[in-house]
Parts: C-alpha cells; structure tokens; sequence
C-alpha cells in the first residue's frame, strides 16, 4: 500500500498533545511555523514519501529547540480547562469561577457578588464544547467589567501624550492583534491584554493613540510612539514572548 503524506498529526510530550497541520507547497525546503491554534510543518511537494520520517524528525527538533528557548510558545494550542472553585487573577482583581450545569442548550455568564463569575453551562456539551464555551464568556464578561477603566486609561494617556480627537473605546474579544484604531477615532483593546503588565497595556494604548496621527508604521509614528513611551521596545518584546500567558 502506498504511503500518503497525513494532512495532521499529533505532537505528544508531557501528558499533553498538539495538533500538528501538514501541508504540502511548492517549495525547495522544510519549513515549520507557530500557527494560532495549531502547529504548521510545510513539505516540499516534489519530497519522496520515503523521507517523511526524515521530515517528522526534523520538525520534532526544531519545536524542541523552539521550547528550549521559550517554554512558553506553545501555551496557547494547549486546550484550557475550567474547574468550579477556581480562581482567575485580571488586573490585581481575584475572580471565583462558579460552574452550574443546567437543562438546553443555551449558555450564560453573570457576574455575582464578591467576584464570583457565575457560569450556566448546558449539561448537553462535550467536554470541549463546555471549555470552549466557558472561555468565551469570560471574555465577554471581561470586556463589559473593564471597559470603564480602559477608556479612563486610554483618555489619561491621551490628554497626557497626544490630545487628539477619541471618538470611541471599545474593549473586544479580538484575538489576531492586541489593539486597533480606525481612521474615524475609535480606539478598541483586546480583552486578553487585561492579562499582561499595566505598563503592557499602557504601550498598547499609546500605539493606537499614534494612529490617531499615522495610520501606518512609519518612522513619524514611531517618533511619536517613542517620544510617549521611550522603552516601548521593552513592552513589545513582551508581547512577543508571552503572548500565550494571555487568554482565558
């Protein structure tokens, strides 16, 4: 029987598993990757199929290598789990999680006294479906309790670095970029920032307050980003290493 190439895989190692996508391209050489919910390893398309072990090896050295020099990078395709009773720590503030298993298949979240985020889960859902559920609703609970704070943050570092016109704020469940500005002034924050450093959210929100002025990347708006905050770089070398310690 012919060998076919597996269009995924499972990468196994301390009692957890990792989706691993293969995609075959046109392409000369092995290529491998950190995808946003999986792992990506791209084989030529002319590559024998006899080499496959070869290639498997390959890529399983090279995610060690990627763990030896950030045991963190892969968090984040590690599927979350809730327990009822446990604590979740957002901007200095501890929240309880209370699990209810309910009839249906409607879910909800509220927020009780003392902290308590309270979690109507269906008893209907697959272990999955309930973790993926649960994750959500933080989200949206989060967005809704820090909003307030956000934007009195977001309007003391405009009126302190750039007075410019702030239409709007929003705090969003966005997962593809930590912030965003649009041309007519809204300003919006990711909710998984609430998870990161004060002074990381501060860089956050004084690079969109940028583009309230540029709306690129340009060497004026990281004039003007620097000029605000001079160790920027500090807080997006953090982005950039622990950005899988951000999520619910």
């Amino acid at each position: 029987m012919a060998f076919h190439f597996p269009s995924r895989m499972d990468l196994r190692g301390q009692g957890t598993s990792v989706t691993v996508k293969v995609t075959r391209e046109r392409r000369r050489t092995l290529m491998a990757s950190v995808g946003r919910s999986e792992l990506l390893l791209r084989i030529p398309s002319h590559m024998p199929s006899a080499n496959w072990e070869e290639a498997w090896l390959w890529f399983t050295s090279w995610v060690s290598g990627l763990l030896e020099k950030n045991p963190n990078v892969l968090n984040h395709l590690i599927p979350r789990s809730y327990a009822d009773g446990e604590l979740m720590s957002v901007r200095g503030t501890v929240f309880r999680l209370r699990l209810i298993s309910i009839p249906g298949r409607t879910a909800s979240v509220s927020l009780r006294p003392q902290q308590v985020i309270q979690l109507r889960i269906p008893d209907a859902f697959s272990k999955v479906e309930t973790n993926a559920v649960i994750g959500r609703l933080i989200e949206r609970i989060m967005c809704r309790v820090y909003r307030d704070p956000i934007a009195k943050r977001v309007h003391a570092l405009n009126e302190q670095h750039f007075r410019g016109s702030v239409k709007a704020i929003e705090v969003t469940a966005a997962k593809s970029r930590w912030g965003s500005c649009t041309s007519t002034g809204t300003i919006r924050i990711s909710s998984r920032l609430l998870l990161a450093p004060d002074s990381v959210v501060d860089y956050v929100i004084v690079h969109e307050l940028a583009h309230l002025f540029e709306m690129n990347h340009s060497t004026r708006f990281w004039k003007l980003v620097a000029d605000a905050m001079p160790d920027y770089k500090k807080y997006e070398r953090w982005l950039k290493a622990n950005a899988s310690l951000c999520r619910y």
